[in-house]
């Protein structure tokens, strides 16, 4: 295998495992409302598709309607007071970003998640920090599936698509490294979005394992 020379993750489902916060945020508001409280494992499919697919789900409810926008404004102000509590990074996930930082292998980070919860999750995970840059729906002007994000760490880091790898956890996140001409990595340990059948994503690898991101980078 030809050595990489820079790494682009997504962030749910990727490097952070928010699905176990989303989850808890999204029970608390059936609760407040008289319902019962979903299964995480519901909950968890949703996880790295946005509120708006989130809320509507757990509530069986139209997006779009009255009560879908109170939900969703309590969502966010819910999530935003626990979201940072005590999140956790995907099992060698922490080692993975250190080696990179260790061997100076440019890593860095393109989400569709608004930049306040990333950056309040990066300041209790600090390793997140070290990313050499973060871009988020605030600071692109196209959000995955496009890949301005992905192109544009690139740029940070001077790196040719070629030589670069990205990690997702989404059929989107394989859209968005092709059109940027980089290898993709399906994290199959993740949250999958929509269609579940990784394969179909047509990924150049799939991990099952996010330990084997630690044995990537090492190897490198």
């Amino acid at each position: 295998m030809t050595p990489k020379t820079a790494f682009v993750f997504d962030f749910d489902g990727t490097l952070v495992d928010t699905a176990v916060d989303l989850a808890a945020t999204t029970n608390r508001l059936l609760v407040t409302h008289g319902r019962p409280p979903r299964p995480y494992e519901f909950l968890r499919k949703d996880a790295g598709r946005g509120s708006e697919i989130l809320i509507p789900s757990a509530f069986e409810i139209e997006r779009g309607c009255d009560f879908y926008h109170e939900l969703r404004s309590a969502f966010f102000e819910d999530y935003a007071a626990h979201c940072a509590d005590d999140p956790q990074l995907f099992p060698g996930i922490e080692e993975a970003l250190l080696t990179l930082n260790r061997k100076e292998i440019p890593w860095g980070i393109v989400t569709n998640k608004p930049a306040r919860f990333v950056e309040a999750i990066a300041k209790a995970r600090p390793v997140l920090q070290t990313a050499i840059a973060v871009f988020t729906p605030e600071n692109l002007q196209n959000t995955k599936p496009h890949p301005e994000g992905i192109l544009r760490v690139l740029e940070v880091a001077r790196v040719k698509p070629e030589l670069a790898y990205y990690f997702g956890d989404d059929e989107r996140d394989a859209v968005a490294a092709r059109a940027a001409g980089v290898t993709f990595v399906a994290c199959a340990y993740g949250y999958l979005g929509k269609n579940p059948d990784v394969d179909s994503w047509r990924p150049d690898i799939i991990y099952r394992d996010s330990r084997s991101v630690l044995e990537l980078a090492a190897s490198i």
